[in-house]
């Protein structure tokens, strides 16, 4: 289960709920939150002194369509640049396609769809693709 660091916990609650989460809150002061859509599940630590452009934190979550997620979060409005956003799809040449958003506190969240082969057949086609 990921955990990323925000710095205001309105803007968090704000960003993730506009993507059509459930958003709890469930320490005091407001240090820990949680938010969940379906299965998925995020949770959240403060980061005093976050600084959203600079930021190196990020997750990864792998769903099992990725394609219909995409299409939700881009009817969220989010823009194509600038902190939020959300980029296109990319086709990774190791196998899934891969849809990068960044939060509003600078995390990059790569949603993608999960692997339909197996973990070997996977890595199979993983080394074929360091070595072309």
């Amino acid at each position: 289960m990921p955990h990323r660091p925000f710095g205001s916990m309105e803007r968090t609650a704000a960003f993730y709920q506009r993507l059509g989460s459930d958003f709890e809150v469930v320490s005091r002061p407001g240090d820990y939150a949680i938010a969940e859509r379906g299965s998925l599940e995020v949770q959240f630590l403060r980061y005093e002194g976050l600084v959203p452009a600079r930021s190196c934190f990020g997750y990864a979550l792998r769903v099992g369509d990725a394609a219909r997620l995409h299409t939700e979060f881009s009817s969220a409005g989010l823009p194509g640049a600038e902190i939020p956003r959300i980029t296109p799809w990319e086709h990774e040449s190791w196998g899934p396609c891969e849809c990068p958003v960044i939060d509003e506190g600078g995390s990059l969240v790569r949603v993608g769809q999960e692997l339909e082969t197996s973990p070997a057949s996977w890595l199979e086609r993983t080394g074929q693709a360091l070595h072309d």
